[in-house]
């Protein structure tokens, strides 16, 4: 029986070549795919193919302040008609079920029904979670 002796260096230059391999068929592959758009082989909806010629949209949304304020007194009206020890509850029921590692959805759904705000409701996950600085 005969025993070939690999060195280190033989399985790097066999890893190496396989890695090559492997990378130049990523590139023919990303090449082909590319032409197949280009030619409209491979349509695209909205880069190739359907493509409407219209200015950039320019101007940005902006909220009238008479509506902030309609939303303001439609807020406190809220509060104020709603049971606030129930709302409370609510909250702090979500905060339990994040603290315990349970599925926090009851608790949201509960807390919808309860009149909680988004707002109320983000406040409470803010506060466990904290807030992206990305």
């Amino acid at each position: 029986m005969r025993s070939v002796l690999v060195s280190d260096r033989t399985l790097t230059e066999i890893a190496t070549v396989e890695q090559r391999f492997i990378q130049d068929e990523i590139a023919r592959s990303a090449y082909q795919y590319q032409r197949s758009i280009e030619k409209k082989e491979r349509i695209i909806v909205g880069v190739n193919d359907f493509v409407v010629d219209e200015p950039a949209f320019d101007k940005h949304f902006t909220v009238d302040d008479s509506i902030r304020k309609i939303q303001s007194e439609r807020l406190a009206e809220l509060r104020l008609r709603r049971d606030n020890l129930t709302s409370m509850q609510s909250l702090e029921n979500i905060r339990a079920s994040v603290v315990d590692g349970v599925n926090i959805m009851p608790s949201v759904i509960n807390a919808v029904e309860s009149h909680c705000t988004l707002g109320e409701i983000s406040d409470v996950l803010r506060k466990i979670y904290g807030e992206y600085q990305g």
